[in-house]
């Protein structure tokens, strides 16, 4: 099976932390393998209010790209903006509109606390909702892009690569694409656009995309003190409530209409009709469970990033969690109804249709049992970036000695002086002083120039000879002269057989390969003194060089070449006039001609000189100008890029959390569900030990300085690029040249070229060699790392004890990690055995564990370990083994049985400590409401029909009134099925609006959502017992099979409870009658209800905001037309 391609969406700041820390541990884990480049088919999108991305934490990776983050508003948003977007767009009129936008939405706009909404949502979920309906487009464009880039045709190959690289042999297809929507619903951000993003995927995602989320519980977020922000019960509230609702609905069953028309504005595709709505499963993640308690926010965001970091990683967890997640989908759909007593099926009457409202809420646990080997790599490639940084930025600090009251920077100038000589002697450009001549000695054209040199000679003495006279004598001013012409013929530049004309050419063609030598030794001399001295020695070190080829191009061109063209024009002088006293004819073989000859020579031989000596001096500023500098430039980009990186002025400094010597830090230990065989404390002795033994010949590690003079000598050779992994992926240099140098006096076959040099210094650059040193299979260090639980587990080489001892510490470690994998949310006990009928100890676990690396000859461990799987997880929970290397295993746990909102702790108890510390209705509410009431109130919709069915029967069959105005309450008469007879039961009073005469029914939504939190605070069913029952009356309306009561009380008058709280007079003597009555009381109601939701009077926004009926008003009618037909036996859909 391949890898699942999975787009990560992180809503709100709580997501975009998690999606940026999976994206991390997914890095950290492909570097691990020797693979950089995050590929296509895992995507991250970041969605928020905020104009700008803020959701760093000290010790939490944030490393998304900027193209990651979907920002809903800019710095100059305002929320009237954002109102009056949605309000001219919205094509809907009347009452559509009403249900759509104006029933939830903020009204006045300007009178929204939140008037900037670049800074956030403000913990306001409606101000979330609105931000994220405005810009919905944007969001499904996001979407689409990421959900198109993991279907690109190379995603199979790079997870191919990925497959290989992990030692596992690919497979070919790939899995449909999986989307996780992580966040929290207890800000403003994540509680207002979360469903609404979901419902973005399953538009977008097309067939077979079905979105899963993992939701933070409130109980995250619960201060030290006990305390939390004010909004968080109320948007928690009102999130779960919502997804509960759409994940009761089918599309095509029950429209939405506060989705799809504000999809429709937005041009934004709507879900599939077939499907529910919101995310396929829920997943609840708190901070706590029966395992384990997790210290705050930050380490569960830590604990499920890493874990879904871990699934992406493994084919067989990914298939397992989405076989978990279709299968709850499933059972949701078609299982049978729980305790809770909100399902409209009635025991014994198929006809009654399933409202599916099941328990929609599964949690996860988390629990990773590892050799250790992973952390140890990532603890020392930290230490060894520490110990890389410092000598790059700080190694001249070393001189200081305590006391010696030198500045950083006079000991910096001591460490140059001392690293001179051998970098300017490295470098092969010394040429101040008459003692160094390395340049002028590389390019002298002199020896190449000898044979012509002897040729003039020889030339010039023939030429003098063949002027004698018949007597054989020789003129001697008449030879001088000739000797003269030959020298001054020898100087023009534009014949090509003079002298001057052979020089430039070989000078021309002799400085293009040296400067390829000097190239290289300046190269290699520039980065060994980086290694061993660091960035600002050598920064120093080439302004050295700069200076000292400026001094010396000032010399040659100067005093050296004027010293040269005096001497040649004293020697042209000479050849030219001789000696005083000179004889003016002498015999041809006098000694005298042939020392003019000689002259000449001498004379063109100085020429040579100055002509090399000027070429000399444009070559010395070419290099100071052309090689030198972009060196020099590359040299304090690359110090500065580090320093900025390793330490920046701002935020969190990198340098700070990387591990000295002395222990390990908080953030390379592993969380409360990670364990792990290797001892952690002593990963400083192993360092030491497993990497300074690794650094190869030339230093003594048997005892401590050798070691720590390894480690410095791993350093030099990181610093280097030297002794790195023959295996790696890409080049891994320290520097190279984008374009070389080409000089200017070169032989012009190549346009001079200014050098361009890229140094390979950035933390990233660092990190990837220190990678590919680590894991080089040659050495100590890489066959440690690349240990797998197999090979550390057996061996030849094994002893008894020893293997017993490493087995022991598997199974006890093994033990740990399950026991601490159960979900992290907390249940109420007494509720789950109300509902579900089960005591919480025994509730139902599913566990999720990929292939443990233990050999089949293993028998006995394998069978230990499935023992403690066993105890942990009961007789299901079945192991298996596997040849493929592996360090590590991860477990996920989640509940068999998915769970109401009200059975979960983790959720309610935060939310009702709130709602009874608020006090008020007003504070609990405000700006929380963001969809019409239908779509929040925490039943399926066939529920919610037979909730206002069940109320009108009960009023006409005197088991439901009212009481009391200022407020008045609602009282049903629940039946007792089981001993017989029953009580008249009160509902709670105080609703989220005030109670009017229209508001009654409605109401019965609003009171049983907020009856939940009386459910959560007494921890029993007993305050939904009318509901239950108004359900139950509601749902046998029109049934075939089980008695109907509103067609029973047609025909036979029986069935009433109490004849005063009854809509019709006892007096009614026949069924016609009472047929007649019903149907008379119901269109009159009917008709009430509609002629306050006609357009004119949905106009004033405020009043019908305070009123229950337009939101309702289709559940009204349709729940009385209901009870119009079964009185007269006919069959009207619900909706007409």
């Amino acid at each position: 099976m391949s890898l699942f391609p999975y787009l990560f969406i992180g809503v709100g700041g709580t997501g975009g932390k998690t999606i940026g820390l999976i994206h991390y541990h997914l890095q950290q884990s492909l570097r691990r393998v020797g693979i950089y480049d995050m590929p296509l088919g895992w995507q991250f999108v970041h969605i928020d209010v905020a104009a700008h991305v803020d959701v760093r934490s000290p010790g939490l990776k944030y490393d998304l790209d900027a193209g990651s983050y979907v920002p809903l508003t800019t710095t100059q948003t305002t929320y009237v903006g954002l109102d009056t977007q949605i309000s001219q767009t919205l094509s809907a009129r009347g009452r559509d509109r009403y249900l759509a936008w104006e029933s939830w939405r903020p009204f006045l706009p300007t009178d929204v606390p939140v008037q900037h909404p670049g800074d956030g949502a403000g913990q306001y979920r409606t101000v979330g909702r609105v931000a994220a309906q405005a810009e919905l487009a944007k969001i499904a464009d996001a979407v689409k892009r990421a959900l198109n880039a993991i279907r690109d045709p190379r995603v199979q190959g790079e997870f191919d690569e990925i497959e290989r690289a992990m030692g596992r042999t690919p497979e070919e297809g790939l899995p449909a694409p999986a989307v996780l929507v992580l966040g929290s619903v207890a800000g403003g951000s994540g509680s207002g656009m979360l469903l609404d993003v979901c419902d973005v995927v399953r538009g977008a995602g097309g067939s077979g995309v079905a979105p899963d989320a993992v939701v933070f519980t409130p109980e995250v977020f619960v201060q030290p003190d006990g305390s939390m922000e004010p909004g968080i019960a109320p948007n928690t509230f009102l999130a779960i409530c919502e997804l509960a609702n759409a994940m009761w609905t089918v599309n095509s069953q029950h429209p939405t209409v506060g989705r799809d028309l504000l999809f429709d504005r937005a041009g934004v595709g709507r879900p599939n009709p077939a499907d529910r709505g919101g995310p396929r499963s829920v997943y609840l993640v708190g901070r706590s469970g029966e395992g384990v308690t997790l210290s705050d926010a930050d380490e569960v965001y830590a604990v499920v990033a890493r874990s879904f970091a871990e699934v992406s990683l493994d084919p067989h967890l990914s298939n397992s969690l989405r076989a978990y997640g279709a299968a709850n989908a499933s059972a949701r759909a078609t299982g049978s109804p729980d305790f809770l007593g909100l399902s409209t099926r009635q025991p014994g009457d198929p006809s009654t249709r399933q409202s599916s409202d099941l328990g929609t809420f599964g949690a996860l646990g988390f629990g990773r049992v590892s050799l250790g080997r992973d952390f140890f790599e990532r603890y020392a490639t930290q230490r060894l970036m520490r110990m890389t940084v410092v000598r790059l930025l700080d190694k001249h600090l070393e001189l200081h000695r305590k006391g010696d009251g030198k500045t950083d920077e006079q000991v910096l100038t001591m460490a140059v002086q001392r690293a001179w000589p051998a970098y300017l002697a490295a470098t092969g450009l010394s040429e101040v002083g008459p003692e160094h001549d390395d340049v002028k000695d590389a390019l002298d054209p002199k020896p190449a120039l000898s044979g012509q040199l002897d040729a003039i000679q020889a030339a010039v003495l023939q030429s003098i000879l063949g002027t004698a006279d018949e007597r054989g004598r020789v003129d001697i001013p008449r030879a001088r002269s000739l000797a003269a012409g030959a020298v001054t013929r020898q100087m023009n530049a534009l014949e090509r057989d003079t002298l001057r004309a052979a020089t430039e050419r070989q000078l021309r063609g002799g400085v293009e390969p040296w400067a390829r030598v000097v190239s290289t030794s300046l190269q290699q001399a520039t980065i060994d003194a980086l290694s061993a001295h660091g960035l600002p020695v050598t920064r120093r070190l080439l302004d050295g060089l700069a200076a000292d080829l400026q001094q010396a191009c000032a010399e040659v061109g100067g005093k050296e070449l004027n010293d040269k063209r005096d001497l040649a024009q004293r020697q042209l002088a000479a050849v030219r006039g001789g000696a005083a006293g000179e004889e003016r004819l002498v015999k041809a073989g006098d000694a005298l001609l042939e020392q003019i000859a000689k002259h000449v020579r001498q004379t063109l031989s100085t020429m040579v000189d100055a002509w090399a000596l000027e070429h000399l001096a444009r070559v010395l500023a070419d290099v100071r100008e052309n090689l030198v500098e972009s060196w020099r430039v590359a040299l304090v980009d690359a110090e500065e890029t580090l320093r900025a990186q390793a330490r920046p002025t701002q935020g969190i400094k990198p340098f700070d959390l990387w591990p000295t010597n002395r222990g390990v830090p908080t953030h390379l230990r592993p969380s409360r569900v990670e364990h792990l065989l290797d001892d952690i404390e002593a990963f400083p002795r192993s360092f030491a030990e497993q990497v300074g033994r690794s650094v190869g010949e030339g230093f003594d590690v048997a005892d401590g300085q050798g070691l720590e003079n390894a480690l410095g000598g791993v350093v030099t050779q990181v610093i280097a690029g030297k002794r790195l992994s023959i295996g790696i992926a890409e080049p891994l240099v320290t520097s190279h040249y984008r374009s070389l140098w080409v000089p200017l006096d070169g032989s012009g076959q190549s346009a001079p070229t200014r050098a361009s040099v890229k140094l390979n210094l950035t933390l990233r650059d660092l990190e990837k060699r220190i990678h590919a040193w680590l894991h080089d299979d040659t050495k100590q260090i890489g066959r440690y790392l690349e240990e797998t639980w197999a090979t550390h587990l057996g061996g030849e080489t094994l002893g008894d004890a020893e293997r017993l001892s490493r087995h022991n510490r598997l199974v006890s470690q093994f033990a740990a990690a399950l026991k601490g994998s159960r979900p992290l949310v907390k249940l109420d006990p007494q509720l789950v055995q109300h509902v579900h009928n089960f005591n919480i100890g025994r509730a139902p676990l599913s566990l999720i564990i990929s292939p443990l690396n233990i050999p089949n000859d293993e028998g006995e461990l394998q069978q230990r370990l499935q023992n403690v799987a066993i105890q942990e997880y009961g007789q299901l929970a079945a192991l298996t083994f596997t040849s493929t290397p592996a360090s590590a295993a991860t477990a996920l746990s989640t509940y068999a049985t998915p769970y109401h909102a009200v059975e979960v702790q983790s959720i309610m108890e935060p939310v009702t400590q709130q709602y009874s510390a608020l006090g008020t209705m007003v504070d609990f509410w405000k700006l929380r409401r963001a969809r019409p009431l239908t779509e929040w109130v925490p039943l399926g919709p066939d529920a919610a029909r037979a909730l206002i069915t069940g109320w009108f029967v009960g009023r006409c069959l005197g088991r439901a009134r009212v009481e009391g105005k200022h407020p008045p309450q609602h009282v049903v008469y629940v039946e007792d099925r089981k001993a017989g007879g029953g009580a008249w039961v009160r509902l709670r009073q105080q609703g989220v609006r005030p109670a009017t005469s229209l508001n009654q029914v409605g109401m019965l939504l609003e009171l049983l959502a907020l009856t939940f939190i009386d459910v959560s605070q007494t921890s029993s069913t007993t305050p939904l017992a009318p509901y239950s029952e108004l359900i139950r009356l509601g749902s046998l309306v029109g049934s075939r099979v089980l008695s109907d009561p509103i067609r029973e009380w047609v025909e036979s008058g029986q069935g009433v409870v109490d004849a005063s709280s009854s809509y019709f007079p006892s007096d009614l003597g026949s069924p016609s009658a009472r047929a007649e009555a019903l149907q008379q009381r119901c269109q009159a109601l009917i008709d009430d209800y509609t002629k306050y939701t006609q357009d004119s009077r949905l106009g004033d926004i405020t009043e019908c905001q305070g009123n229950l009926f337009p939101e309702v008003i289709d559940l009204l009618t349709g729940a009385l037309r209901s009870i119009m037909a079964s009185a007269v036996a006919e069959e009207v859909p619900f909706d007409q």
